[in-house]
């Protein structure tokens, strides 16, 4: 998960070097400063996953623990 403030220039440029080492990726921008809908639309693109904070904090509740981490 990647959230952070000023989306251009910094959780950008770490989701797409992520990105380009086939890391899964979920972003939250509402827990993020200085996004924009293009890059929004940049990311989906790329297949991040967008999801807000009550979406992801859900989906981290969900997950199953394996070896004291989660799967």
């Amino acid at each position: 998960m990647i959230c952070g403030c000023n989306f251009p220039n910094c959780p950008r440029p770490t989701i797409y070097e992520a990105s380009e080492r086939d890391f899964h990726i979920v972003f939250v921008p509402d827990a993020t400063s200085g996004v924009y809908a293009r890059g929004l639309d940049e990311l989906k693109r790329i297949g991040v996953a967008v999801q807000d904070v009550e979406e992801c904090a859900a989906w981290v509740q969900q997950a199953p623990i394996t070896g004291g981490k989660p799967a």
